[in-house]
């Protein structure tokens, strides 16, 4: 089972408070052709479509994943979506991570603009995203930045309150450093590497879906396994990563919002709820699951 999976599996079927039947969806007053984009990411993106007999009734979704993850880590989910919701179904690859472009930017205002520019792009007027972790943060940054084709949210085990610190992440990052700097040749030299520091077998599977075989460069160079992923402009923007740009009460998103919440992970803890209602999201409702941020096992 891959990380996060089952703390997301029965998103499909809380999904469905959020994905209502809704009118022919209009064209927005504003075209964003117009509006003056910050520089921004082309998105690599795979799309799952309902099945052939479904008239949709509701907006696209569209899934955002979280650090160190790729759309790979949701192709399941994201075809289970597909059918279950009767819509079509965008998977992201976010900057710097899966296929897509790396940036020396990485923050929540610049990865908002990037999915506005993915909508506008696709010509999707209205949508409902879908985040998990810093996929959720991105996804919450848009709503409260009032981008006018977010129609609702799914946040799953995120928050916009800080409550953990980033020592994890900052664990992942150097092991990760470690394997490319040990130039290994097999992903069982880079799984022996990373147990010191990530002793949780699910979660090193999950970060190794990272590392490519790279091409040898000569005869005397063999080819050897390297992460894909920037690990230097993240390591440079976890701060920025574990923050929030917007303080409570200074944007309010006021469509329904969905919090999909792991209750052995500690990152969005039930004392914080009513700071989340008050200060960003007055529509919001929260589903628990018995699960951690990273799977079942990791909390």
């Amino acid at each position: 089972m891959l990380p996060h999976t089952r703390l997301v599996r029965d998103a499909a079927v809380y999904s469905n408070r959020l994905l209502p039947s809704t009118p022919p969806l209009q064209p927005i007053s504003r075209p964003l052709a117009t509006a003056a984009f910050p520089p921004t990411v082309r998105l690599s993106f795979q799309v799952h479509e309902p099945p052939a007999d479904t008239t949709p009734t509701c907006p696209p979704l569209v899934i955002i994943h979280g650090l160190f993850g790729s759309r790979q880590n949701w192709m399941t989910l994201s075809r289970r979506f597909a059918s279950r919701l009767g819509t079509r179904v965008y998977a992201l690859d976010m900057r710097n991570h899966g296929q897509s472009p790396h940036h020396p930017e990485h923050n929540y205002s610049v990865m908002s603009w990037d999915v506005l520019a993915f909508l506008e792009e696709h010509k999707i007027p209205k949508a409902v995203l879908m985040g998990h972790s810093m996929g959720g943060k991105a996804a919450m940054t848009a709503a409260l930045n009032q981008f006018p084709q977010i129609e609702r949210l799914v946040v799953v085990d995120s928050s916009p309150v800080r409550v953990r610190n980033f020592s994890d992440q900052l664990a992942f990052i150097s092991v990760m450093e470690q394997v490319d700097a040990a130039r290994v040749t097999s992903l069982k030299q880079a799984d022996v590497i990373m147990q010191s520091l990530v002793p949780d077998l699910t979660t090193r599977n999950f970060l190794l879906t990272n590392l490519r075989l790279t091409t040898p460069t000569s005869a005397c160079s063999p080819a050897r396994y390297k992460f894909r992923i920037p690990l230097d402009i993240l390591r440079n923007y976890l701060l920025h990563i574990h923050d929030f740009p917007i303080s409570p009460g200074k944007a309010r998103f006021d469509a329904p919002v969905l919090f999909v919440v792991g209750t052995n992970s500690g990152y969005v803890p039930r004392e914080i709820y009513p700071k989340l209602r008050e200060g960003y999201f007055p529509k919001m409702v929260v589903e628990e699951i018995d699960a951690g941020h990273w799977g079942r096992r990791f909390g």
